[in-house]
């Protein structure tokens, strides 16, 4: 079996990032974890908050500039 020492200072340090990385890891996480649906709304009422008609709101999903999904065929908005 083999040993490594090392100085106190450096072991916290180490464990430091460890922690930082997993925070930075759990944000991640939350930030894409599944929605529930009561955070989406459907495209007619994202129309009317955005006051977007339908074309403008085809080319804002086809951009990427908004996220969406399709539930039973209708589009749902991120």
């Amino acid at each position: 079996m083999d040993y490594v020492v090392i100085e106190r200072v450096v072991y916290d340090a180490i464990l430091a990032r460890v922690d930082e990385f997993a925070r930075g890891l759990e944000a991640l996480m939350r930030l894409y974890a599944p929605r529930n649906l009561d955070d989406w709304v459907d495209n007619e009422s994202a129309q009317s908050i955005l006051i977007l008609g339908l074309r403008s709101m085809q080319t804002m999903r086809s951009s990427g500039k908004i996220g969406y999904s399709i539930i039973d065929g209708r589009f749902s908005i991120r």
